[in-house]
């Protein structure tokens, strides 16, 4: 706090300066490591599934294929929205999530900060991801595996 005080014979004035307090920039980009930490923690089960010869290998491309593609998608988006340039429709972005880029979509809106903050995006991408784990796990059960195998 810094006081600086000004007279004259009339008046005194007096005014007191108060330093806003620094916020440090890495608290303010804080990363929710818990997105990070599930992506990966999803990539390496299904990659471990699939090594115990419990997951179909063309579903692990999909998705780490699909979560680079989406990962790639934030970046450019978020380019773009540096630039104020035309954007990729959110509706694109939870589509991608949607059919399995989810992962790389989390660990994007983290790394870059892109879309964190909109809270009603981040309701509908998790909401996305929450359809994702459902229709997977239905489809790795005995009444989706039909399915599964004439697409995969």
């Amino acid at each position: 706090m810094k006081k600086i005080s000004f007279k004259d014979n009339a008046t005194q004035l007096s005014y007191t300066f108060r330093r806003k307090p620094k916020i440090k920039e890495q608290e303010a980009k804080e990363i929710s490591k818990f997105s990070i930490y599930l992506a990966v923690a999803f990539l390496s089960f299904i990659a471990i599934a699939f090594t115990l010869g419990h997951f179909p290998q063309n579903l692990v491309f999909v998705y780490f294929g699909l979560s680079i593609v989406t990962f790639f998608a934030y970046a450019r988006d978020k380019s773009k929205a540096k630039r104020n340039a035309w954007r990729i429709k959110e509706s694109t972005l939870h589509l991608f999530a949607l059919i399995g880029g989810w992962p790389g979509a989390a660990m994007a809106q983290q790394l870059f900060r892109h879309k964190s903050q909109k809270r009603k995006f981040r309701v509908r991408f998790w909401l996305t991801v929450i359809v994702n784990a459902v229709a997977l796990c239905w489809l790795m059960s005995p009444s989706g595996k039909h399915l599964m195998n004439m697409f995969l």
